[in-house]
């Protein structure tokens, strides 16, 4: 019997001492697309484009307002959406494909800078009030260095 106890305790040791070699991670995500030039391109790109499209949308509205003949005024509309739709549809396709690429590439090296360090887990750092390493910027440098 003792020695099961003992056996027991040894074993309930053991696992304790493994669990502590656990190391957690968390990382900041706002920081990340911060730093991320990829991200911070795709930010400014997609700012320019909005921008474009907000300028077509009140050079179309001026006209507008400036046009009495209604006639006038439903062929500055059918122009304006032929001008602005495509836009938009672009923008949205861009959005989307640029949002998928950085989201896999911040993914990928978070898996990477986690295997490298021996990290069993990684959480938005919202959610860490105790007990994790802040591993964003050795994200952000993985990003900058292999995922341009």
């Amino acid at each position: 019997m003792k020695k099961i106890i003992t056996l027991f305790v040894l074993l309930f040791m053991s696992c304790g001492f493994a669990m502590a070699k656990d190391n957690y991670g968390f990382i900041d995500i706002n920081t990340i697309m911060a730093k991320y030039t990829v991200a911070a391109n795709y930010t400014n790109s997609v700012k320019q484009r909005q921008t474009e499209i907000q300028k077509l949308l009140t050079d179309a509205n001026k006209k507008l307002t400036a046009t009495k003949d209604e006639t006038a005024k439903k062929t500055i509309e059918a122009n304006a959406k032929k001008q602005i739709q495509p836009k938009l549809d672009a923008l949205a396709t861009y959005q989307k494909q640029q949002s998928t690429k950085i989201q896999n590439n911040i993914n990928a090296a978070i898996s990477k800078v986690a295997k490298a360090n021996n990290y069993a887990l990684v959480l938005n750092g919202n959610s860490v009030a105790f007990g994790a390493v802040n591993i964003t910027d050795l994200v952000v440098k993985e990003l900058n260095l292999n995922f341009k």
